[in-house]
């Protein structure tokens, strides 16, 4: 997650620093990672929370 960090940090707080698409990439590579770790692959209620969110067009769903 440090890694995410610093590109967050390059983007947010500089002006003269710029990262490449590929950078950019490389980063959201390491963030998938890390949310795979932590919640692991093929998480049943991850699964479902996303199905509704693209059912719902990005609404909550209504309980």
């Amino acid at each position: 997650m440090l890694a995410v960090k610093w590109l967050g940090n390059i983007g947010s707080h500089t002006t003269s620093d710029k990262f490449s698409k590929a950078e950019l990439l490389d980063g959201f590579e390491v963030l998938e990672k890390a949310i795979e770790l932590i919640y692991g692959k093929g998480d049943k209620r991850i699964d479902d929370l996303a199905n509704a969110m693209i059912t719902n067009k990005g609404k909550p769903a209504t309980k």
